[in-house]
């Protein structure tokens, strides 16, 4: 990868070589359809930078962190509807 700065204007241009594909969609695709034919479920995938795929089995993990005013909400969501 080169990097040049255009003249002193402070404007740095990169160019580079993008790197071929290590792995193919339809190993992914092959991989996870024979998983969940087998029942089992398919909590995340992971593609490594040397093409490996890691298949993380069970349930999908919830990323997002429900706060207390989230919960409060929830909870309280009833009592607005018609108001």
């Amino acid at each position: 990868m080169t990097q040049r700065t255009a003249g002193n204007a402070g404007v740095v241009v990169m160019s580079g070589r993008r790197r071929a594909c290590t792995f193919r969609q339809i190993a992914v695709t092959r991989a996870l359809k024979g998983v969940i034919k087998a029942g089992i479920q398919v909590a995340r995938v992971e593609i490594g930078e040397n093409g490996t795929i890691t298949l993380t089995l069970g349930k999908p993990e919830s990323q997002v962190e429900v706060s207390e005013l989230d919960n409060w909400i929830k909870q309280h969501a009833d009592q607005v509807k018609g108001h």
